[in-house]
């Protein structure tokens, strides 16, 4: 046994011997996340037309985190801006029979079809209804990660890489291609007493945007996520004048009322 990979210590009784573990590189800490915009596409990517981007949370970086999202994710998103009614208490209900394995998986119980659509009772989102159910169950949100491995690939896209020309782009100085694709995302949770931890499949980003949105629930993404996806903003498709979201004002304006 090699010398170094034992350490003695002397007790009362006598000598302890303990094998030290090898030691491995330690993985950067994940990159907390803002988001900042939703824009619609000029010319749509793969049929994705909501372009959402997400900046480094406090940190001095120009580089943002672009993200495609599906049609009703990115119509989601939009209404944040937009003084519109709720959706009503049947709507909500109907969508949380439709999402009956997120909330099977947190209560760890089946749960009949009458019992989830009575969710959405005293509820103004589906997202408000997720909180809620999971605070019963005993559960607590820590972040909701995007690309998260633990939830496997993506289950509509892979990324795709846009070349200039897909982008509406013709300059020279402009990059050959970008990285923008849909990520898989999912909601870390843990126990009251501790120990206990759950990891929800979310529909994708723009959901874990409205979580953050009606739970301040932490958006974050591995730093190796960022480093292999984040662009300069010149570097980025077209987006269309008059169709862009500013998620950080919406933000802001939701949570002031969920605290009033």
């Amino acid at each position: 046994m090699c010398v170094a990979g034992v350490l003695m210590v002397a007790t009362t009784s006598g000598f302890a011997l303990w094998q030290t573990s090898p030691v491995g590189p330690v993985a950067a800490p994940p990159v907390r996340l803002t988001p900042t915009r939703l824009s619609r596409l000029v010319l749509p990517v793969y049929g994705s037309e909501h372009l959402l981007l997400f900046s480094k949370q406090d940190e001095d970086d120009a580089r943002v985190l672009p993200v495609l999202l599906r049609f009703r994710e990115g119509e989601q998103l939009e209404k944040l801006s937009a003084d519109e009614s709720p959706p009503g208490v049947m709507a909500i209900g109907v969508e949380c029979a439709a999402r009956v394995k997120i909330f099977q998986a947190a209560s760890r119980s089946a749960l009949a079809p009458w019992d989830l659509m009575r969710l959405g009772d005293g509820c103004a989102s589906f997202s408000e209804a997720l909180l809620r159910f999971l605070s019963r169950n005993g559960w607590t949100p820590l972040a909701a990660e995007l690309g998260a491995s633990a939830v496997g690939v993506t289950r509509y896209r892979e990324e795709a890489a846009v070349s200039n020309r897909e982008m509406g782009m013709f300059t020279e100085a402009a990059p050959a291609t970008v990285r923008v694709g849909e990520l898989a995302t999912a909601l870390q949770c843990t126990g009251r007493e501790g120990g206990e931890e759950l990891t929800l499949e979310l529909e994708g980003p723009g959901e874990a945007v409205l979580l953050a949105c009606y739970g301040e629930v932490p958006l974050q993404a591995a730093a190796a996520t960022w480093e292999q996806r984040a662009v300069l903003a010149d570097s980025l498709p077209e987006v269309q004048d008059g169709r862009c979201t500013d998620l950080r004002e919406a933000l802001t304006i939701k949570q002031g009322d969920g605290e009033s």
